[in-house]
């Protein structure tokens, strides 16, 4: 739980039962279940600003990419790997 940076930008809050996330532009909230060793996100919602092209893909891509998907994370102290049900790295998170 808590606030994380993903490393290539952006950022991700953890509260009990929900997370917001940003990539640099919009914001994206809902509700998260973290359970042995998995992390599902669902009900995700995001404000509509006027972002690049380049960006709101990559932003459209990352909710896909949340709402699809239960993936499985390692923490080792303040690093934090999400990887798809494959074991291929997804994303990386430190503080």
């Amino acid at each position: 739980l808590g606030n994380w940076n993903i490393e290539k930008g952006g950022n991700f809050i953890f509260e009990n039962n929900s997370f917001s996330a940003s990539l640099g532009c919009n914001t994206f909230f809902g509700e998260v279940k973290i359970t042995n060793g998995t992390v599902n996100f669902f009900l995700i919602a995001s404000t509509k600003m006027g972002c690049t092209d380049q960006l709101r893909q990559l932003e459209e891509q990352f909710i896909l990419l949340l709402e699809n998907s239960i993936l499985s994370f390692d923490i080792d102290e303040n690093l934090a790997k999400l990887y798809n049900s494959n074991r291929e790295l997804i994303f990386t998170l430190y503080r």
